[in-house]
């Protein structure tokens, strides 16, 4: 594999470490603390799931465990998403 390309679980793994870095920047008020605290958990776990598949060799785009890696993801970018708008409103 070229220097320059990741594979798919690399590249997966970065963009958990980016949308981590969207929730730390997030400051929610109180009343949304235990929605921020719950896509914590949530978060920490998809990056333990990830970082245990990434250690399976022969992992591919197409598989079913990538899928649905890559959907819990975008599950949660979502709902970061959704807490900085609810965030933003009660400011």
């Amino acid at each position: 594999m070229p220097r320059n390309q990741s594979s798919p679980m690399e590249q997966l793994a970065d963009e958990a470490r980016s949308i981590e870095l969207l929730l730390d920047e997030l400051s929610p008020p109180s009343d949304l603390m235990e929605e921020y605290w719950r896509i914590s958990l949530s978060l920490i776990d998809l990056v333990m799931r990830i970082d245990a598949l990434a250690e399976q060799p022969g992992i591919s785009m197409s598989g079913l465990e990538y899928r649905l890696l890559r959907s819990d993801l975008t599950t949660l970018e979502a709902r970061i998403t959704q807490l900085e708008r609810e965030s933003e409103v009660d400011l």
